[in-house]
């Protein structure tokens, strides 16, 4: 079931009369809407009016400008209720509020599980006893984790080395003279991704 969007109250007083125009018409005999309530014509008359007090209030003045705020207050009230007919006649069915000229509200997406980081790449220009490394960024990622091994074809050997929350980071500490591998896995709302590919790096 899909409910009514339309933010009307938000709406600059211009765009506010023209969207309200434009449910008056697209309601105005549409066969989903036989009983609107409010009335299209009160809801009409309420929208003449505060284009009338809107163009008046142009100039500045403080009374004219306080009669189209309670003229605009008025019409959003009867937009909001003209709303809530349109979600109970229309059961939430989608098309129909459509064609009210009002929208509906996206339906929420449930997080989705992280993918394995990719284009894993050493810099070989990294420090002595330094390992730079860098991946393209996961989308919706909160943080990266990271493991190490030096035997990067027996799964046991993999172990936690740290976590960043960019797609890159440089390992200190480092044996010189060494291969160490390194694989990522993304961290998102329903915890952590496939790893990476394993990646060589050469410690200088």
């Amino acid at each position: 079931m899909k409910t009514v969007k339309l933010n009307f109250k938000a709406l600059r007083v211009p765009l506010k009369i023209q969207k309200a125009k434009n449910i008056v018409s697209k309601m105005t005999g549409n066969a989903n809407f036989t009983t609107p309530n409010p009335a299209l014509d009160v809801v009409m008359n309420a929208i003449n009016k505060l284009e009338i007090s809107y163009a008046a209030s142009l100039d500045g003045g403080i009374s004219k400008t306080a009669l189209m705020r309670t003229d605009a207050a008025t019409l959003d009230l009867l937009i909001a209720q003209l709303m809530n007919y349109v979600q109970d006649v229309t059961g939430g069915n989608e098309l129909k509020i459509l064609s009210s000229g009002m929208e509906v509200k996206a339906t929420a997406t449930a997080p989705q599980p992280m993918p394995a980081p990719l284009n894993m790449k050493y810099l070989t220009d990294s420090n002595d006893g330094e390992a730079n490394i860098k991946w393209s960024p996961v989308k919706g990622s909160k943080a990266y984790l990271i493991q190490s091994s030096t035997t990067p074809d027996v799964e046991t050997s993999w172990a936690f080395f740290d976590a960043c929350t960019s797609a890159n980071y440089t390992a200190l500490g480092l044996t010189s003279h060494t291969a160490i591998w390194f694989r990522i896995a993304a961290l998102g709302a329903k915890g952590a991704g496939p790893w990476s590919d394993p990646l060589k790096a050469s410690i200088k």
